[in-house]
């Protein structure tokens, strides 16, 4: 049986591992605006687009460091 320690550094790095995953997908949506005729008709403009997918990106970098934190955090008080 895996002890605490084992358990939670294994759920940092898996939520860490997902957060990386997300941020290279941003980094794939604002690389390519899509030829929506939808996302224009609903007034999203390619700034629009590029805006909301770096609103994500930073959402996503501050939950990692929000991460890191907890996992130094619980590192030290063991």
């Amino acid at each position: 049986m895996l002890d605490r320690y084992t358990l939670e550094t294994q759920n940092y790095w898996s939520r860490l591992s997902g957060l990386l995953s997300d941020v290279q997908k941003v980094e794939v949506m604002i690389r390519r605006f899509p030829d929506s005729k939808y996302l224009l008709k609903n007034g999203v403009d390619q700034i629009d687009y590029i805006k909301y997918h770096m609103e994500v990106l930073y959402h996503k970098l501050s939950s990692i460091l929000d991460v890191m934190r907890l996992m130094v955090g619980s590192r030290l008080s063991t």
